[in-house]
């Protein structure tokens, strides 16, 4: 089933900017009620091995695994909103043939437990929890964790309660530090032009198929209460022992290039590597470099 939310945005687009994004807005809910039921058809995850992980408290999370099983090992850890879905064309593409992956559901996403409880989904301890019981589940040696978006401060979470000697690196992808605290609403400078941007061509950017579907997959209710949390884990990242690659899109209108910069201020060692022709989804916007550069810095943290 396909929504016709290119209707009413090339309506909006003769409007005023107010207009414009109301319209936007507008036409992505409509879009969100006709694509909500195809949400798991959407997916690719139904491609690849899985299993459910009991994570912080017994709740489950949904894995899924891909790859050489004697290769090194790579956790996808993914945004706000979306699923291990969205890692798709790495471990489906070249990456596969040398790494061994797993992409995890977050809690209250996918297909991972979502239970009502909003403190469920703010709770730094939990989401440690469920990074860990997802190594220990699948037994990885040493894996290079990459965070997506929400996604670093899941691996803060994880940092700050269990350390970094099980780990060989991160890598985090637009990713944020933190969230609600004044100071990290203070790196979060994202412009009204750039999110009018960012969100307007989701719709219809082929590489993003998927993202709104996954969007409106997330109960709101869980959705709420991620962006209600307020967590700063500056000091957890400059405390960091292992290697930091920081990816971060140019063009990212929902993620402010500003974190990419806070993330080097207090972890010099940090290597910052721009995607100048992407916007929030470097893996997906430019997937060959993305996962070039990712190898790379697996042979140099293996």
């Amino acid at each position: 089933m396909h929504c016709r939310e290119g209707v009413a945005f090339g309506h909006g687009l003769r409007a005023g900017a107010p207009m414009r994004l109301l319209r936007l807005l507008l036409s992505i809910m409509v879009c969100g009620v006709v694509i909500r039921a195809d949400a798991r058809a959407d997916g690719d995850g139904g491609a690849f091995a899985s299993r459910m992980v009991n994570g912080g408290g017994g709740l489950e999370i949904f894995t899924v695994e891909a790859g050489n099983p004697d290769g090194p090992d790579i956790l996808f850890i993914h945004g706000w909103a979306q699923s291990s879905d969205s890692w798709a064309a790495q471990m489906r593409g070249p990456l596969a043939a040398r790494y061994h992956m797993v992409a995890m559901d977050l809690r209250g996403h996918g297909r991972s437990g979502a239970p009502d409880e909003p403190a469920l989904y703010q709770n730094g301890a939990l989401m440690a929890r469920d990074v860990d019981a997802v190594i220990e589940a699948y037994d990885l040696d040493a894996p290079v964790l990459v965070g997506w978006s929400y996604g670093g401060v899941v691996i803060g979470d994880y940092l700050h309660r269990y350390g970094d000697g099980e780990i060989s690196g991160v890598v985090t992808v637009g990713a944020l530090v933190g969230l609600g605290t004044e100071k990290m609403n203070a790196v979060a400078r994202g412009s009204g032009p750039s999110l009018f941007s960012a969100l307007a061509r989701l719709p219809f950017d082929r590489r993003l198929r998927g993202v709104l579907s996954r969007f409106w997959a997330t109960p709101g209710y869980v959705r709420d209460a991620y962006l209600g949390r307020k967590a700063d884990h500056s000091v957890t990242y400059a405390h960091l022992s292992k290697p930091l690659l920081v990816i971060q899109g140019a063009k990212d209108g929902i993620v402010s290039p500003d974190f990419a910069a806070h993330f080097a201020s207090v972890q010099p060692k940090a290597e910052v590597v721009m995607f100048e022709e992407s916007g929030h989804f470097p893996f997906a916007e430019e997937p060959a470099r993305f996962d070039a550069v990712l190898a790379d810095f697996m042979q140099r943290v293996d």
